[in-house]
């Protein structure tokens, strides 16, 4: 009885970032490893802009990424080959210390001193939603086996301690979110009347927790 199944998780590189000549010589390097290791799934990822693991592709970019995408989708079905997708980054997943702002047009994760991320989206966003909605039907329309979500989800560690930390503002208060949609939201629920000052201060009694690692 088969007790295990590998999945080979793989970035395959194209265009506009890359030469499609790359992504055909990848493509063909792929498929002859997955013969000779007997790799019975591949997972490729989502996010295919050359910040990859930092940030989300927009819905425009998502749509060009689908469209070249396909044809490799088939060629690997073709081949007997599974196939899932991996969203690297939903909300976008650190900074990595740039701004990415003007990329996107949704809502940011705002820090406990009001300070937005500079650009990993805060997951209650309307905008945010309506484009990551948008995002997920598209690459679901590509039909795989599995959709996985990466651990970007997570509320810590996305992109303002990097700040902080450069300007000397360490340790940190490494929780997400702070916006005023997430207070309102929060005192909604509790039956509360939070500020976010008066909310950091509630959480900062017994003094600022270690980030979580």
């Amino acid at each position: 009885m088969k007790k295990h199944e590998y999945i080979f998780r793989y970035y395959l590189p194209i265009a506009p970032h890359f030469d499609r000549n790359m992504a055909e010589k990848r493509f063909e390097e792929l498929l002859a490893f997955c013969r000779r290791a007997s790799v019975e799934t591949v997972m490729f990822y989502v996010a295919l802009d050359p910040n990859w693991y930092y940030m989300s592709d927009s819905v425009e970019e998502a749509m060009d990424a689908v469209t070249q995408m396909r044809p490799y989708i088939a060629r690997l079905r073709e081949a007997g080959i599974g196939y899932h997708i991996n969203f690297q980054n939903l909300l976008g997943s650190v900074c990595g210390g740039a701004d990415f702002t003007e990329k996107f047009s949704w809502e940011c994760l705002v820090d406990h001193r009001g300070i937005p991320s500079h650009g990993c989206a805060c997951p209650i966003g309307k905008e945010f939603r309506r484009q990551t909605e948008k995002r997920l039907r598209l690459w679901a329309e590509t039909e795989p086996d599995v959709i996985w979500l990466d651990d970007d989800l997570r509320l810590h560690n996305h992109g303002t301690p990097l700040w902080a930390a450069k300007e000397g503002n360490a340790p940190y208060l490494d929780y997400y979110c702070f916006c005023d949609t997430h207070i309102g939201l929060f005192n909604e629920k509790y039956g509360t009347s939070y500020t976010r000052e008066a909310l950091v201060s509630e959480i900062t009694k017994e003094g600022i927790p270690s980030p979580i690692r």
